[in-house]
């Protein structure tokens, strides 16, 4: 017998350890007499995700990121710890309309025949709805925006967060709390001529070398730290900074 979670159990899931986890938010009390903290604005998502994609994103990394990873590489805990096979790069490819629709038909026709060849799947199959699937597989276009480059915008604004935006602020104009006590500012990404040039190869060699290997600045070389991937996501992200350097969004949000 099968069992068939609700979609409201599928995306309260979201809210727990199942998905990829984020920095948590802390609140630091203030000294009586003491001028209140700057709040920390922190930097906007590439593009604004439709309502469709926004309930696709819920359920991908409730269900999805464990194989195919947090930015669709499938590079996921589970591949990483030889569970399963790689399910492919979403990045490397461009998914249209038509192209969602067959994943959506293909994960139908599975759903009615629990092959054993393939348990994990056996096993998604018998606790997602097929309604819940099409979410996830239309949430696909976002995620691997933009289609020019092997890395993912929407990925890379996590790691901008996390990584970058204390010193690159959070609009990318290099105004970060941590620029302050540099003695060579940081990049204004809002202005940035390699951007500008559509030379993201240099872009990433910058972030991958760092900046004692390319300007002189005290940017670490990201490469040592970060893999190939998430160096691209970033240079996908920090992109968005500049209006017309990236094609327009999918969906209807900008």
């Amino acid at each position: 017998m099968q069992f068939r979670v609700p979609a409201a159990v599928i995306l309260s899931l979201a809210f727990t350890a199942c998905g990829p986890s984020e920095p948590a938010q802390t609140e630091v009390p203030q000294e009586p007499g003491q001028p209140a903290a700057p709040e920390v604005t922190e930097a906007p998502l590439p593009f604004q995700l439709t309502a469709e994609q926004e309930a696709g994103k819920v359920v991908y990394e409730t269900m999805c990121w464990s194989c195919h990873g947090t930015a669709g590489r499938g590079d996921g805990p589970a591949v990483l710890a030889g569970a399963v096979a790689s399910p492919g790069d979403l990045t490397q490819r461009s998914f249209s309309d038509s192209d969602i629709r067959r994943i959506q038909a293909a994960f139908q026709a599975a759903a009615g025949d629990l092959s054993p060849d393939n348990p994990h799947m056996a096993n998604v199959l018998s606790i997602i709805e097929v309604e819940d699937f099409n979410l996830a597989a239309g949430f696909l276009a976002a995620l691997s925006y933009p289609t020019e480059l092997p890395g993912s915008a929407l990925a890379g604004h996590a790691n901008y967060v996390l990584r970058c935006q204390s010193c690159h602020g959070p609009t990318g104009e290099g105004n970060g709390p941590g620029a302050e006590v540099l003695e060579l500012a940081p990049a204004n990404f809002t202005q940035d001529t390699l951007l500008a040039a559509r030379n993201f190869q240099a872009a990433f060699d910058k972030i991958q070398l760092g900046g004692g290997g390319v300007h002189g600045s005290a940017m670490p070389p990201w490469g040592v730290m970060l893999k190939a991937g998430e160096i691209w996501d970033l240079v996908a992200y920090i992109s968005s900074f500049q209006p017309g350097i990236l094609p327009p969004a999918p969906g209807t949000g900008e």
